[in-house]
């Protein structure tokens, strides 16, 4: 199998330092990339819970969106399935080159190895890892949730259907706003940590 090279970005717990005021903002993938961002809404053991995700180009427009209704036990269940579905849809594009970013810290140690998978998500997990294998280049980083309100907002627009998958050609109108703000560079302020970049080899 070729040997490919991802990257997340998450906080070592064991360095973490003393919080700071971050100016966190969606940013535009390079030329030639495309930008996916996932997310899941759980909303608890045997009741819907959703996952969203949103693929968009290098000037920060929008390509292709999904919204999903599911039931799941798990929050990282949630948003291993946002993945799983947001993959699927960027290989339908046939991309060159994918920027991944979403905010589950814990679903992106899975898919480096540095977790064990328990029984009821290794097969999504061998699903994300065999749909990121088909894509020529790739990166992965994690990203506060604030900087993944767009995708934030499909989950949740997933976890209020009655069921079912919907996909967006052009974004619902309750994503708009979200977007506008993204692509006007603006940004959310919190506290937070510094985060350190690391590679995965698969």
């Amino acid at each position: 199998m070729q040997v490919r090279e991802f990257f997340y970005c998450v906080a070592n717990q064991d360095e973490i330092r003393n919080k700071e005021i971050l100016h966190v903002r969606w940013s535009k993938p390079g030329d030639g990339w495309l930008k996916l961002n996932t997310d899941g809404s759980f909303g608890g053991e045997g009741v819907n819970s959703g996952c969203g995700g949103l693929i968009r180009d290098s000037n920060g427009l929008w390509i292709r969106g999904f919204a999903k209704t599911m039931v799941v036990n798990s929050s990282l269940a949630s948003e291993m399935w946002a993945l799983r579905e947001g993959l699927t849809l960027c290989l339908d594009l046939q991309p060159q080159a994918v920027e991944i970013k979403l905010d589950a810290t814990a679903a992106i140690s899975f898919l480096s190895g540095n977790s064990n998978t328990n029984g009821d998500l290794s097969g999504l997990v061998d699903d994300c890892r065999d749909l990121l294998l088909q894509l020529p280049q790739v990166r992965m980083l994690h990203c506060y949730r604030e900087a993944n309100s767009c995708a934030d907002a499909l989950a949740r627009l997933g976890a209020a259907g009655d069921g079912g998958d919907s996909y967006f050609v052009t974004p619902p109108h309750s994503v708009i706003p979200l977007l506008n703000f993204d692509f006007m560079g603006k940004h959310r302020s919190r506290l937070g940590s510094p985060v350190c970049e690391t590679s995965i080899v698969y």
